[in-house]
């Protein structure tokens, strides 16, 4: 079986560790009514039935309050997992679409370099042309003073 543990954030670890430690204080004070309640059993040779009850009653609010807050911490830890996830889910899709982005731009700027070495290829006879515009003007002007 593949168990499958929360990821936590500082924030639950925090609320994870005052649980624990008020968990801490709750058994402590169970032993210190238990002990009350063998003090008094031992100086008074009998059983007290009101505070063995009293003792009962405490017990189950300190369960029924136990068990609430573990439902409470279990939920809450199952929330902060799935945030957890969904982000890590976010940052993924982030990453990835950020390196497509990239991907796509320096193809595109390749492409245009090569777009511009090949019209610095085709062009490359432009300077000759112009050097025989010019030399065909001249001779047309020489044509035309020549005829006037």
């Amino acid at each position: 079986m593949d168990m499958q543990f929360p990821i936590l954030a500082g924030g639950e670890l925090i609320v994870i560790l005052h649980i624990l430690w008020n968990l801490n204080d709750i058994e402590k004070k169970k032993i210190s009514l238990f002990d009350q309640s063998l003090r008094g059993m031992a100086s008074d040779k009998f059983v007290n039935p009101q505070m063995i009850n009293q003792l009962e009653q405490e017990a189950n609010a300190i369960t029924n309050d136990l068990d609430c807050m573990l439902k409470k911490l279990k939920m809450k830890m199952f929330e902060a997992s799935t945030i957890t996830r969904e982000s890590f889910d976010v940052y993924d899709q982030t990453v990835t679409n950020y390196c497509a982005a990239i991907e796509e731009t320096a193809n595109k700027t390749r492409a245009l370099i090569n777009m511009c070495d090949a019209l610095d290829k085709e062009f490359s006879n432009v300077n000759a042309l112009a050097k025989n515009i010019k030399s065909i003007r001249k001779q047309l002007d020489a044509l035309q003073y020549s005829i006037k």
